[in-house]
């Protein structure tokens, strides 16, 4: 018999979170265990649907207010009837839902994954830090979001694991000349342009003001040169007018949110991430798998996927002038950044494959279900026992 999980997670809007629930769904073992995702609200999104297409059952709670009380009972009711042996939660509101309703409903295991830095108010990180203690295990996707979870969340060291994202590198094949010249063409671009891009939320965590800033000064030297910036939030409006203030507004595009990453991603002659914070930053390893060379800032796990100068240069956070220096030396050096992108893709390869996310994983759902509940796997995908 199957295992049955709930996977928790606030919404299903683009994200790294959300992209890395859908990446582990479509390669869990399906003959151990049955997965069930249930999101508070916004259950219709491409990722949503690409749940769908799993078969796998995505329920919407629509819980747009933590205090619509119709909407707690029916996940209570749903945790209690369905009886899950696992209830694995992603993002805040999610986790902390899980914590207590699931406790309450009297879900034997517990989990929750850490794939941020800052949960995003004091607040926050006290309800964390007075509810974590129910989890059975924390998965943080870094070393730095373990410490993180371990220093300031008050979680006991043994419960915290590190398990990295991981993606499939055959969605990335190495970039041909047809594929670099497609994507090129459809973005309009000028004959020798250089191209630098990024993908993030528009989000002050993800610090693309300061990418703005620094385009501005790298184009001042290097006018060849074009910025894209794939994604939408909150500042999409303030970035805009920033663009417009330095004077890059027809140089810097922002293409909103985009189905075609990895086709973008080919026409990149550098990609960027200039976050203030990361846990790990999944888009960060897509970029290298697809052999673009990367610059990005040393900020959280990011500098656990980038070795500085080997596979990417790293800056500090903030630092505009430094992000538009290892910007221009990329651009102005084609073999460095031919060396960086080469390096970056084996390490993608070696260490971030979506087949290890997923073994790791299912090892700790395993080891967990003996410990808990006395189930363990006899063989292979042969009968379980109790």
């Amino acid at each position: 018999m199957s295992v049955p999980i709930v996977y928790m997670i606030t919404g299903l809007s683009t994200g790294g979170s959300e992209t890395a629930l859908a990446n582990l769904l479509a390669r869990l073992d399906r003959d151990r265990f049955l997965p069930t995702v249930v999101c508070l609200k916004d259950g219709r999104t491409r990722i949503g649907d690409e749940i769908r297409s799993l078969n796998v059952p995505v329920i919407d709670l629509d819980l747009v207010n933590p205090a619509r009380i119709g909407a707690l009972w029916r996940l209570y009711t749903f945790l209690h009837e369905t009886r899950p042996s696992i209830v694995h939660a992603w993002l805040f509101h999610a986790v902390v839902l899980a914590r207590l309703v699931g406790r309450m409903a009297g879900v034997p295991i517990v989990i929750s994954s850490r794939q941020n830095i800052n949960l995003g108010s004091p607040f926050r990180e006290t309800v964390n830090r007075m509810t974590i203690g129910t989890d059975d295990r924390v998965i943080a996707v870094s070393e730095a979001a373990r410490r993180v979870d371990i220093e300031r969340g008050g979680a006991a060291p043994e419960k915290v694991v590190v398990v990295y994202n991981g993606i499939d590198i055959g969605l990335y094949p190495p970039v041909t000349p047809r594929m670099r010249a497609d994507a090129r063409s459809a973005l309009a671009l000028p004959p020798g342009t250089k191209l630098v891009g990024t993908v993030a939320r528009l989000h002050p965590s993800k610090g693309v003001d300061d990418l703005v800033r620094a385009a501005a000064r790298v184009l001042a030297r290097v006018p060849d040169a074009r910025f894209v910036v794939v994604g939408d939030g909150k500042q999409r409006a303030a970035l805009d007018r920033l663009a417009g203030k330095l004077g890059v507004a027809e140089r810097v595009l922002f293409l909103g949110e985009r189905r075609d990453v990895p086709f973008l991603l080919a026409g990149l002659d550098l990609f960027v991430l200039s976050s203030r914070e990361e846990g790990m930053g999944i888009v960060l390893l897509e970029a290298m798998a697809s052999g673009v060379p990367v610059v990005a800032t040393a900020a959280g796990g990011i500098v656990e996927v980038v070795e500085n100068t080997v596979s990417g240069l790293l800056v500090p956070p903030g630092d505009v002038d430094r992000l538009a220096e290892s910007i221009i030396s990329m651009l102005n050096d084609r073999a460095l950044a031919d060396r960086m992108a080469k390096n970056g893709r084996r390490r993608v390869a070696e260490m971030f494959s979506i087949e290890t996310t997923v073994e790791r994983t299912e090892k700790l759902y395993e080891e967990l279900l003996e410990v808990k509940l006395g189930e363990r796997r006899v063989s292979g995908k042969g009968p379980k026992e109790r």
